[in-house]
């Protein structure tokens, strides 16, 4: 369901035939996206609601008529107006973008492993030292005294 801007909150009735109400903050983002300039054929960008998911759709309407989806989000606010600002900028990369989400990824699932896993080899190491009867030594090297 396209979400037109308009002066006022509004009423719509979706695809399924539920009654959608449509306050001033998605108004107010699907105005800004209407009001962003393009360069010529890029087309213009408009605010959607998708009821099967309930998430807002920025979409792209090319001059020709085809439809593209740019980006989803939870709720319509100044921060899906910011993301589509930084998508739309000619220096955005979206290949570096998910190397550093799949990094990110890595990266606590890593810690988290860890954590799992840090005690249970302490003790296994504790318990494996113990049957090898294995004491704590420290290897000095010449010319070093023990006091």
């Amino acid at each position: 369901m396209i979400i037109d801007s308009a002066a006022l909150p509004s009423v719509q009735r979706g695809r399924r035939g539920t009654v959608v109400f449509i306050d001033d903050d998605a108004l107010g983002v699907a105005k800004q996206l209407e009001e962003m300039k393009f360069p010529e054929g890029y087309g213009k960008l408009r605010l959607a609601w998708n009821e099967f998911k309930e998430s807002f759709i920025v979409i792209q309407v090319k001059d020709d008529g085809s439809e593209h989806i740019v980006t989803a989000a939870k709720q319509a606010d100044g921060r899906l107006i910011d993301r589509v600002r930084r998508i739309t900028h000619p220096s955005y990369n979206f290949a570096q973008e998910l190397e550093e989400i799949d990094a990110q990824a890595d990266k606590e699932r890593d810690w988290l492993f860890s954590q799992r896993v840090g005690d249970l080899a302490e003790r296994l190491a504790h318990s494996v030292r113990k049957d090898i009867q294995a004491k704590n030594r420290i290897f000095l090297p010449d010319g070093i005294s023990e006091r």
